[in-house]
């Protein structure tokens, strides 16, 4: 496939990327039949701000020039599943290191012009309508990595009965040197147990190493993905992505595949997702097509305020380790009001001593044995009616 300089539409966004590290690469004399194709794959593409709304692109990038690209279906923030724009109006042209096309956003009726430069497996660009260009970032991600847009993800999560039994959550969050030990109280009592795992902080001496995560796994504890690094540094660009699709990849390729992402609470600003508008983003759009269960941050909400599709929203996580008795106690009445659900977080390195909290413990399991409490071990089993 050729393409003509004189082309009305590849100038100005060869402007418009004139302001990333290096010049526009599209190459106007080039052949795809003729490259050494290192950008085929899927990619994740987003242009916050721009007319493409609150949602994400896939762009499945062939090897073969007669078929450069095409858009896969991708869910909405909302969760809706469409396309960012029209296939039937979309003018593709594809050099060895650069994409650009036309193209006419769903709903809309005006034309956008994209020009992507790959760099590994980062995606920069631009997108432009007239004269205003907004920035285009994104990365490509393996297919294992998306959930299937022919799925129905809600009937697929396993609900329990349909009663006003009070379900019950524990988590042990962050994967801390003294996680097997606090995990062995709770085996002993036959607790099951959310691990939410921060990736790439596993191995590192504060933290567990992987053989504890897997052998925790194996023991039956659900490990879900709590971003790669914890920090309250994490961008809200590249990221961002980074962070949630990276996390759940160095599971699966460790072999502990999960659908389940849980916000770290160090994060900030618009990633603190404490509020349903805050996941009225491209953010939400890509936990959707990424993971199918997202444990945020709400504040104040104790009880089931309903669900956003698959993601379950309006659940309050209370951490107990830190607490003195008496405020551990009335926590832990609450939870006993009928249709309600509760998530209680534990971090096993503010466990001082290793015992403190046997006592509790014994409560949860005695509750749960006495049919008071029905415990869950992930936040997938949260989902469903009451």
């Amino acid at each position: 496939m050729r393409t003509s300089r004189g082309s009305r539409w590849y100038g100005p966004l060869c402007l418009a990327l004139a302001l990333l590290p290096q010049a526009c690469l599209f190459d106007p004399t080039g052949s795809a039949d003729r490259c050494d194709i290192t950008a085929a794959g899927i990619w994740i593409l987003v242009a916050p701000g721009s007319p493409l709304g609150p949602r994400i692109t896939l762009l499945r990038v062939d090897s073969d020039g007669t078929a450069p690209v095409r858009e896969l279906l991708s869910r909405s923030a909302d969760g809706s599943l469409g396309r960012t724009f029209n296939p039937e109006l979309m003018d593709v042209r594809r050099s060895c290191d650069s994409l650009a096309f036309q193209g006419v956003p769903q709903g809309r009726t005006d034309t956008v012009d994209v020009v992507i430069r790959w760099d590994g497996d980062t995606a920069r660009g631009a997108l432009q309508r007239d004269t205003t260009a907004w920035q285009l970032f994104g990365v490509r991600v393996d297919s294992s990595l998306l959930v299937p847009p022919e799925s129905d993800t809600a009937s697929g999560l396993p609900h329990p009965p349909p009663d006003s039994t009070p379900r019950l959550l524990l988590r042990v969050d962050d994967s801390w040197a003294e996680d097997p030990g606090f995990l062995a109280r709770l085996w002993a009592r036959g607790l099951p147990a959310e691990l939410p795992t921060p990736t790439r902080l596993v191995g590192e001496p504060t933290h567990d190493g992987w053989p504890d995560v897997l052998v925790a796994a194996y023991e039956g504890y659900s490990v879900v993905a709590h971003s790669r690094h914890h920090a309250a540094t994490t961008g809200p660009g590249l990221p961002f992505l980074a962070e949630v699709i990276g996390s759940v990849g160095d599971l699966r390729d460790h072999g502990l595949s999960t659908r389940t992402f849980v916000q770290p609470g160090t994060w900030t600003d618009s990633l603190m997702f404490d509020s349903a508008s805050k996941l009225a983003t491209w953010r939400g759009a890509l936990l959707r097509n990424v993971v199918t269960v997202f444990e945020a941050y709400e504040s104040g909400w104790k009880v089931p305020t309903g669900r956003l599709g698959v993601l379950p929203f309006g659940v309050e996580p209370t951490e107990i380790t830190g607490y003195d008795s008496a405020s551990i106690v009335a926590r832990y009445h609450k939870m006993f009001t009928p249709g309600t659900y509760t998530i209680f977080v534990f971090h096993s390195r503010k466990v001082i001593p290793p015992d403190a909290l046997d006592w509790f413990l014994d409560s949860v399991a005695a509750a749960a044995a006495g049919g008071r409490l029905r415990l869950v071990a992930s936040a997938a089993d949260l989902l469903g009616p009451f």
